[in-house]
């Protein structure tokens, strides 16, 4: 009886031990660090040669962000490209560091 329990005991510690350490490096990828972050403010510059928008956070620090083919642009709720977004819109930008998830634009007022 206690051969029978040292024997389980051991197939145990043997399979679950890398098991629970494959499991713990899932969880802590390098990416794991870079989640996407809601940043606000005014667009000053759509380049669309470089396909990079740039905007004015409420700090008045200028942040450039990188868009690309995945990029989501809305304008007032409904989908739109970045052919669209121009300077003195108000946007929320969905990013990664420095590329763009997804952009959420509000066409400008009109005087």
């Amino acid at each position: 009886m206690v051969r029978t329990y040292l024997l389980l005991s051991a197939a145990f510690l043997f399979l679950g031990v890398p098991i629970a350490a494959t499991a713990a490096q899932m969880g802590s990828s390098p990416d794991a660090s870079a989640k996407a972050k809601d940043i606000t403010g005014t667009i000053t510059k759509v380049d669309a040669i470089g396909n990079s928008l740039t905007i004015q956070k409420a700090d008045n620090q200028e942040q450039t962000f990188k868009l690309d083919a995945a990029t989501k642009v809305t304008v007032d709720g409904k989908p739109s490209t970045a052919a669209n977004l121009k300077s003195g819109q108000e946007v929320t930008v969905q990013a990664e560091k420095d590329k763009a998830l997804s952009v959420s634009a509000a066409s400008p007022p009109t005087s």
